[in-house]
């Protein structure tokens, strides 16, 4: 079912996870499992186009005695998208941009942007696009897109969007505005520096910081970075992540210090 408008979806998958069970729904948006042996079930569905906001909730898992019918409801909802551009003062596009996708949480009664798992690059018009989105309450904001040598502007973002399920929000542009910009250099030493990777995180914030591999002789370079104070790092990549270095606050971390340009 649309969680939304309520209508039956036909052609959604419908599995009972852990199991080697899969249906289509059918044209009323019905699945039927005949013969399931007793058990523990957890049903999940899914779509192209729609989102399961909620895969894990007590409504989704069930259990098969000796006899009856069991009847499920399940739900999805329709996936949202952002577009716009990233342009420069001239109105150029601006390759360089990474488009992020941010929630404004509180915590501590102090208000912060939180960094989505949602992002775009640039293409060679200037144009973006953030897809397969839950409704809720967002903002977009263009950074440099985290290589050594990109970093030209300084972050910027939208005001507060309320975003609809379903909904395709269009013309959500960016404009940047070039800044002064330094080459920070320096070298790592006290240990084997084989894959090490040193960050710059512009006022402590993960979604604004510039990432580099150290050289073979243990030496790294950051070019076009923006004014600011900035919180310096060095550390091996962690499991799960590319050549980058971890986040902030995670092990295992290696040196630290702060720059100011």
């Amino acid at each position: 079912v649309d969680s939304r408008s309520g209508k039956l979806i036909a052609g959604a998958a419908v599995e009972l996870a852990g199991n080697e069970f899969e249906k289509l729904t059918n044209k009323d948006g019905s699945f039927t499992f005949s013969d399931l042996p007793k058990g523990r079930y957890k049903a999940a569905t899914s779509k192209t186009g729609y989102l399961s906001l909620f895969p894990n909730a007590d409504w989704n898992r069930f259990t098969v005695g000796d006899a009856g019918e069991i009847r499920l409801y399940l739900t999805l909802t329709q996936a949202a998208a952002i577009t716009g551009s990233v342009l420069d003062g001239a109105g150029q596009p601006v390759r360089s941009a990474r488009v992020m996708l941010f929630t404004r949480e509180v915590d501590g009664g102090v208000g912060h942007l939180a960094a989505a798992d949602t992002f775009s690059k640039v293409d060679d018009q200037g144009t973006y696009r953030l897809y397969n989105l839950p409704p809720g309450h967002y903002l977009v904001g263009a950074t440099p897109d985290g290589n050594s040598g990109s970093a030209l502007f300084q972050p910027v973002y939208t005001d507060l969007i309320s975003l609809h399920a379903g909904e395709t929000r269009t013309s959500v542009n960016l404009t940047v505005f070039t800044a002064r910009s330094h080459t920070v250099r320096g070298k790592v030493t006290g240990r084997q520096c084989d894959a090490i990777a040193v960050s710059l995180f512009f006022e402590g914030k993960f979604e604004r910081s510039l990432q580099t591999n150290i050289a073979n002789d243990c030496t790294f370079q950051f070019q076009g970075v923006p004014d600011g104070e900035y919180e310096i790092t060095a550390a091996f990549p962690t499991t799960g992540r590319t050549a980058f270095g971890p986040l902030l606050g995670e092990n295992p971390l290696y040196g630290r210090g702060r720059v100011e340009v």
